[in-house]
């Protein structure tokens, strides 16, 4: 990882600095290309000036000290002076692209091949009071001289920059990575993040927290119902049960035996969450399923002298997600609030409909819960009343939060000791 983001930061510090480079030097190379253009106009100025004031003699040119190659043209293309070849040798110019400008503009400009000089050259004419053309001609070795000054400082500071891209590369890198490396999953608050990823690295703290409280919660939820079998059975085998105790000792091991089968399938199902292993895209009526399950709870609740209602404003609740699940979830949810009710009492299923929610509230008269318990009733392995320890895994809460969570929904509580408790899902609607 630090490879990897040490050669994006200077992969990316050199592509920047390559770019940069590159547009400096056209940038340098159009500028030394128009001072040098300028240069061959202010020539062609100065004599036109000689021109104007009718002191221009081609012959005297031949003593001017011009650097650069002078050419002079009659109006029909032929050459009358140059000071770099034989004018009399010379082909007629006419058609040349500065020559032709000169005549209709007065000013023609062209870079092309020279085949006097063999080299790439930039011309510069003008056109005299008399009709005839003088033209300027440079070679692009002067600008590549120029120039070359100029690309040697620039090759020189982009290797500069290139040791700092580096040498800053390797600072941003360690930085970037010091936090992450020094971070203890055993001791997140001491921790020296960034402010945005403490979030994350709490919630990866609190996972590897959570999986060792699981871990351990499983030996020990797995371990006392094998002890009970194997304790009931050792005195069976050893002949100290009575002949009239031994189906209630029977009973006492089928009972462990089903408790630890229902604690296993449970891990297993919480393990299937977790993983999220499905896609779930079924279609159903959300009402049906919540329907189904309190007529199938109705006896139950009639037996402990319970009030089963069902209140709803609305005929139809269509979701996506997995029936089974959710008929899982509302399942656990109203025998939970049967079985920790009161003699008499009352459980309210009631659904109702917001703009973008489906909201189902499970209310009961039951025993309530402390509201220091209440944020821990989702745990795994917690239950609100220790004495009851055979009467569930201390799974069925969690199932219940991960499946709503899975469904792209919310849950929560309100309870009051004493004062019963309520229950509130809320599921996304099916989009439009």
């Amino acid at each position: 990882m630090r490879k990897k983001i040490f050669y994006s930061l200077f992969l990316l510090t050199f592509t920047v600095l390559f770019f940069a480079t590159a547009l400096f030097l056209w940038i340098s190379y159009r500028q030394v290309t128009e001072v040098n253009v300028q240069s061959l106009r202010n020539q062609a100025q100065i004599l036109l000036a000689l021109d104007e004031q009718g002191k221009l003699d081609y012959e005297n040119l031949f003593h001017a000290k011009i650097e650069d190659r002078l050419t002079v043209l009659s109006a029909d293309g032929r050459v009358l002076f140059d000071n770099y070849a034989n004018a009399q040798q010379m082909e007629n110019h006419l058609e040349r692209e500065e020559v032709q400008q000169a005549l209709e503009k007065n000013i023609g400009f062209a870079t092309r091949y020279s085949s006097t000089l063999n080299k790439e050259v930039i011309y510069y004419a003008t056109r005299l009071t008399n009709g005839d053309i003088i033209r300027f001609a440079r070679t692009n070795d002067a600008i590549y001289a120029q120039f070359g000054n100029v690309l040697q400082y620039c090759m020189l500071a982009s290797l500069l920059l290139l040791a700092v891209a580096f040498i800053v590369a390797r600072k941003i890198t360690a930085n970037v990575l010091a936090p992450l490396e020094t971070f203890d999953l055993e001791h997140p608050q001491k921790a020296k993040a960034y402010p945005e990823l403490r979030p994350i690295l709490r919630r990866l703290a609190n996972q590897q927290q959570m999986r060792r409280e699981f871990s351990a919660n499983v030996s020990h939820e797995l371990k006392t119902p094998l002890q009970s079998v194997l304790g009931y059975s050792e005195i069976m085998l050893n002949g100290l049960v009575k002949p009239e105790d031994q189906k209630r000792f029977l009973q006492k091991i089928y009972d462990e035996a089903k408790n630890l089968l229902q604690l296993i399938d449970d891990i297993i199902r919480l393990s299937k969450l977790d993983e999220q292993q499905k896609n779930y895209t079924e279609h159903f009526n959300l009402r049906e399923v919540i329907a189904n399950v309190m007529l199938r709870l109705q006896n139950k609740a009639d037996q402990n002298n319970i009030t089963l209602k069902f209140e709803s404003s609305v005929n139809s609740m269509p979701v996506i997600g997995s029936k089974a699940m959710l008929e899982e979830v509302f399942s656990n949810l109203i025998d939970n609030a049967i079985k920790y009710n009161c003699e008499g009492g009352s459980v309210i299923v009631s659904l109702e409909e917001t703009p973008k929610k489906w909201v189902i509230s499970i209310s009961d008269t039951g025993i309530g819960i402390e509201q220091d318990e209440q944020e821990r009733i989702f745990e795994r392995f917690y239950r609100v009343d220790k004495s009851r320890h055979c009467e569930g895994t201390g799974l069925g809460l969690s199932i219940v939060k991960h499946g709503v969570m899975i469904h792209r929904g919310s849950i929560s509580v309100r309870s009051a000791l004493g004062s019963g408790t309520v229950i509130v899902i809320k599921l996304p609607k099916i989009e439009d």
